[in-house]
């Protein structure tokens, strides 16, 4: 039992250590997220915690849970904010989040009209396309 404890432990205290150097890490980090906006910088619609994940992972290689993330209010203009990151083990970090305006985006980004995501289903059986054999 007692080597179990201690292994238990030990895993706690990495897993403490991890998430303090991750804690460090997001100090110097700027997450910037292009959105659109209208007139007095302000959005359509909101950006969201999954939004600021995806960023920080797609632009910093730094992955945090959209659940990790609190926002006190939705992000609903443009500008500079910090949002806390709960980490584990009572550490807590904070994001540097830039909403610019700009195109709003994905990561990553998939045109919708990309050949790829097109269904294999469509081209088997030329027979079945209906309408869709008409459009194109």
């Amino acid at each position: 039992m007692k080597q179990q404890e201690k292994a238990r432990k030990a895993q706690e205290a990495a897993e403490k250590a991890e998430a303090e150097a991750l804690s460090k890490k997001l100090e110097g980090l700027m997450v910037k997220i292009p959105a659109k906006a209208g007139e007095g910088g302000r959005l359509f619609g909101a950006v969201t915690g999954k939004e600021i994940s995806d960023a920080l992972s797609a632009q910093h290689g730094v992955s945090i849970p959209k659940a990790k993330l609190v926002l006190d209010e939705p992000i609903k203009s443009c500008g500079s904010y910090q949002i806390k990151a709960k980490l584990g083990y009572e550490v807590s970090g904070t994001v540097n989040v830039m909403v610019t305006e700009g195109n709003r985006r994905t990561y990553p980004c998939v045109r919708r009209d990309d050949p790829a995501r097109r269904h294999e289903s469509n081209s088997v059986n030329p027979a079945r396309r209906g309408r869709r054999a008409l459009r194109q």
